[in-house]
């Protein structure tokens, strides 16, 4: 192997899940950054946006000029740094992606069939709904929507799911694996497959699902 392959393969392998957790745990911190900026000048009575002199060009007697001028400037360096932090982070799941996608099985279980377990659902009672679901996110992706009724998700249904804790520790560990799941979508049942994975937005999967009363975004 030349240093040029050794450069290679240590490029392609130089992404890994826990750098885009931390990408992504900064990125939340920025966004609560972001809000407590936003907090402040609301407290003020004014936005990013709103002029500080009136129109004859004298600063505005009931904001604080000083007070609130060092907050925008921050606030606007919080902005720019997480859309800078959001391109690395789509540019780092792209590169896990691909390495993940380039990287061959074993010899002896390349002609291998791996069959997926057939999950045999004995309930047809809606147990959740998906809530809101992020553009090109893996539910989006998978072709869930909106208001889509789910009665079975990977060995889940209504009737053996106790807590929603459940699937979230399910979905946790199926990261990068695809789950058979069916929803209802009007009248008529339909089955997909949807794939855990690390994206530019929130959750693993990209949408809301709502148990009983209360919503998670997973």
């Amino acid at each position: 192997m030349t240093m040029s392959d050794m450069t290679e393969n240590a490029a392609s392998t130089s992404v890994t899940i826990n750098d885009v957790k931390k990408a992504l745990s900064d990125r939340d911190e920025l966004d609560r950054l972001i809000a407590d900026y936003e907090g402040v000048l609301a407290s003020h009575g004014i936005t990013l946006d709103t002029p500080l002199v009136d129109e004859e060009d004298y600063p505005l007697a009931n904001v604080d000029i000083y007070a609130v001028r060092p907050v925008r400037r921050d606030l606007i360096r919080a902005r720019n740094d997480r859309i800078a932090l959001t391109v690395k982070i789509e540019k780092m799941l792209h590169e896990l992606h691909s390495s993940c996608g380039g990287s061959k099985p074993p010899s002896d279980t390349t002609n291998a069939t791996v069959e997926k377990p057939v999950v045999h659902r004995t309930s047809n009672e809606v147990f959740a709904r998906i809530g809101v679901v992020s553009p090109y996110s893996p539910a989006d992706n998978a072709g869930l929507r909106g208001g889509d009724c789910l009665i079975q998700f990977g060995p889940f249904h209504a009737g053996n799911l106790d807590d929603i804790k459940q699937m979230l520790e399910f979905i946790q560990d199926s990261i990068e694996k695809p789950i058979r799941l069916t929803v209802v979508r009007g009248e008529r049942p339909i089955r997909l497959e949807l794939t855990p994975r690390y994206w530019s937005g929130r959750g693993l999967l990209g949408c809301s699902v709502i148990p009983m009363t209360s919503a998670k975004i997973i």
